[in-house]
């Protein structure tokens, strides 16, 4: 069943995260409707963004979007 959208310029938004002296960027489009609402990137429960990241040599712990900062 699809759901209904929202108008997109009611949504809120996530800011930017670039900063000098990063390593590594991961670049997405727009965040999704229920991570812009968490107020994390890759935010929505089924996003396996998180899950892939911590299970890969780039990080020594999991990580979950509360990271994302």
């Amino acid at each position: 069943m699809a759901r209904d959208r929202r108008d997109p310029s009611t949504l809120p938004t996530l800011p930017d995260l670039i900063r000098p002296g990063l390593d590594l960027v991961f670049v997405g489009i727009n965040p999704g409707e229920r991570s812009a609402e968490r107020g994390h990137y890759y935010g929505h429960m089924g996003n396996a963004f998180w899950r892939r990241l911590s299970a890969s040599p780039l990080v020594s712990r999991e990580v979950t979007c509360e990271d994302d900062a």
